[in-house]
């Protein structure tokens, strides 16, 4: 699931929702239980991001009721715009590297394996080539092919996200 990718952007968003990090961490638990909870519902052709962040919203709201007692507590008003102005507030390298996990997961069993074993964990492709029993070249070639349809798979995922202007 890509719920563990997306803690460091839910809890800033979350933050930033509540106005800091004191009850943030709360908030974010009680979101990410709703998250496996509701699992079911998710679709998985459209981004994991916006539905979680949608969820967070409603415990953000969830736990402000519970603290409506306080005066230092944003009206429903508040929270409601800074949500709007935070929904474009995406890192655009998490986002990629969100999206290229995701697309990654889809690759053949084979293909994760050889770039794993060459990005991931630095190894030569003399080194594959001898444990696979393949040409440097022929690894290459591989890799060259594999790159190209994660950087595929990951342009038609942005382009299927509401891009912010």
């Amino acid at each position: 699931m890509e719920l563990a990718g997306a803690q460091l952007a839910l809890l800033s968003y979350i933050a930033k929702l509540l106005g800091g990090l004191q009850d943030a961490h709360d908030v974010l638990q009680e979101t990410n239980l709703t998250l496996c909870r509701e699992r079911a519902d998710f679709d998985p052709d459209r981004p994991f991001l916006a539905w979680a962040r949608t969820v967070a919203y409603y415990a953000v709201m969830t736990w402000r009721k519970r603290q409506a007692r306080s005066r230092l507590v944003f009206s429903d008003e508040t929270v409601a715009l800074m949500a709007e102005g935070l929904a474009c507030d995406v890192d655009p390298v998490d986002e990629r590297l969100v999206l290229l996990e995701a697309c990654k997961k889809k690759l053949p069993q084979m293909m994760r394996d050889l770039i794993d074993s060459y990005y991931a964990q630095g190894e030569r492709l003399a080194a594959i080539g001898v444990r696979l029993g393949r040409t440097e070249g022929s690894l290459a070639n591989s890799l060259y092919h594999i790159r190209g349809l994660l950087k595929k798979c990951v342009e038609e995922r942005l382009a299927q996200t509401e891009r912010c202007l």
